[in-house]
């Protein structure tokens, strides 16, 4: 009998102690909720991947700065991401998703959609591996600047930016497993890459951290930063499921983009002054060799099967240089 009262009186000052944290947890948050109101119009839609130790790193600078909104996904983690990204975000607009390592092309598709719910008009795709400097606020009012300036933009890309060399790109197969990846400068001494046999791609004259930080349209730009429009992305179906669960997405949206009257500008950023690991989410990607899974060949010839034609005709060519000439 005696056990059973003690029992009783050790429960009731558990569930009062857990109470009294839950109501703590509750004020601070409260307190705080009118703290995060800048950068109303625009969701930063982080992903990571067991990557705990990142977190207060990547979202230091967007908190210090009072973003209004912000969304992460903690995508098949198993350590203590979400935990830690749920103390970091106190925000009303700050959500933290669990998601089921469902990768990188479904998880932004849905943080497109939870930002329109938050009555964003800009995402801003950003991954769990890059260190950002107070100067990536101002590469965002530039890049916002240009496409409030200019509403056929549909992605203003702050890393890589390339165009591809028609006639050079070909649908995949098995070899694209084992392809070696190559950078080099040609003999115009312009930068380009190449993927084996199946793509080759010059790199945009607008370098990250050149001098007079040029900006120009290129054919595709890459991840992150990366500011893209959310009407026009949901309208145009980026991050389609057929390429789920990743690889080859930034080409379809930048692609699908040209091809509806729309624009991608690559404006170059120095404000990333570092990465924590390599490859984003998971992977190094076409990089690595024989370490691509299968869906790169799949990825890559639906690529080829919608834009193809128009790749090595050269017309995404012809119709980048005019969006240039005009700019």
């Amino acid at each position: 009998m005696i056990s059973k009262k003690l029992n009783a009186i050790a429960q009731k000052l558990r569930v009062s102690r857990k109470k009294s944290f839950v109501e703590k947890h509750k004020n601070v948050l409260a307190s705080v909720a009118g703290r995060f109101n800048q950068y109303g119009k625009v969701a930063f839609i982080f992903q990571t991947f067991n990557k705990n130790e990142n977190i207060a790193i990547i979202l230091k600078p967007f908190i210090e700065a009072r973003a209004k909104n912000i969304i992460l996904f903690a995508d098949g983690c198993i350590d203590e991401s979400a935990k830690t990204a749920h103390k970091q975000l106190t925000g009303k607009n700050h959500l933290v998703i669990q998601s089921n390592d469902t990768h990188e092309i479904r998880n932004y598709r849905s943080g497109l959609r939870l930002a329109m719910d938050l009555s964003c008009e800009y995402a801003m795709l950003l991954q769990d591996d890059d260190i950002y400097v107070d100067g990536i606020f101002i590469w965002i009012e530039k890049a916002l600047n240009a496409m409030c300036a200019d509403p056929s933009i549909a992605i203003v890309g702050g890393a890589g930016g390339y165009n591809y060399d028609p006639g050079l790109c070909l649908s995949a197969d098995e070899g694209l497993a084992s392809a070696i990846f190559e950078e080099f400068l040609d003999v115009n001494g312009r930068s380009r890459f190449r993927l084996g046999r199946y793509y080759s791609m010059t790199q945009s004259s607008a370098r990250v951290q050149t001098i007079n930080h040029k900006t120009e349209f290129v054919a595709t730009v890459n991840r992150s930063p990366q500011l893209m429009r959310i009407s026009t992305a949901l309208d145009l179906g980026f991050f389609p499921s057929e390429l789920e669960p990743f690889q080859y997405d930034d080409d379809f949206n930048c692609l699908k983009s040209w091809s509806n009257g729309f624009k991608i500008l690559h404006m170059p950023t120095s404000a990333k002054v570092g990465n924590i690991g390599e490859g984003g989410m998971r992977l190094y990607n076409s990089v690595t060799l024989n370490s691509r899974p299968a869906h790169f060949c799949r990825n890559w010839n639906y690529i080829m099967t919608k834009f193809g034609v128009d790749i090595n005709s050269g017309k995404i060519d012809r119709i980048v240089n005019k969006a240039n000439e005009k700019y």
